[in-house]
């Protein structure tokens, strides 16, 4: 089974280390803020806090962008900088 995003399969050697450094791996299931700070995943409300760690998007228009979570509240991250497409403008 080919992991999503990252080119690898389960029984790659690789894999324990790819687990290792993922501390949840969900999919939004409602808009975030229109200023592109906010992304939502109802998964995340059963989880620990995130507060510090790193957010990474992994496809759309922002794939590959990463910002530090400066709140995690419930099923919603807020990090300090807009995620953006290529041109720029906040997704």
């Amino acid at each position: 089974m080919r992991v999503p995003g990252s080119g690898l399969r389960i029984d790659d050697p690789s894999w324990p280390l790819l687990q290792a450094i993922i501390s949840y791996w969900g999919t939004t299931d409602a808009a975030g803020s229109a200023l592109g700070i906010t992304v939502v995943d109802t998964g995340l409300a059963n989880e620990p806090s995130y507060d510090g760690l790193a957010l990474k998007i992994l496809s759309g228009p922002s794939a590959g962008q990463v910002r530090a979570i400066g709140v995690h509240n419930g099923n919603t991250l807020t990090v300090g900088v807009p995620f953006t497409d290529s041109a720029g403008a906040v997704q």
